[in-house]
């Protein structure tokens, strides 16, 4: 399975770097605006914190991030408030505690109150 993931990510990594076109825009330059739009993001909802997983796997912390907050959330008509909200659902429902505080903080940034977290969870 590690092998598989290593695979995928190697393969998105290179892909990520070729130009070819799409419409109108080229995937490097479609890239570069996730990135860009992934960041920006982060920025908002996290300021300067990083992601933990950088610090033992970077590779990794930086394409799920890319992929989150460059591709999934500028999909769809949810405000960032709602999605945050649902992000707090989803981890609270499988036991993924360690990275509730951080989407709480997120959430609170993005405008949500503290009795709206308290009624999601």
């Amino acid at each position: 399975m590690k092998n598989f993931i290593s695979m995928f990510l190697m393969t998105s990594l290179l892909l990520g770097g070729m130009t070819f076109t799409i419409g109108k825009m080229s995937v490097c330059a479609a890239s570069k605006n996730r990135i860009e739009t992934a960041q920006q993001k982060q920025a908002h909802l996290f300021g300067s914190a990083k992601n933990k997983l950088a610090a033992t796997d970077p590779d990794f912390a930086q394409t799920m991030d890319n992929f989150i907050y460059g591709d999934v959330y500028s999909r769809g008509k949810l405000t960032d408030k709602q999605r945050e909200l649902l992000t707090i659902t989803a981890l609270t429902a499988s036991q993924t505690l360690d990275s509730l505080p951080a989407q709480v903080q997120a959430a609170l940034k993005a405008g949500a109150t503290p009795v709206e977290i308290k009624e999601t969870l």
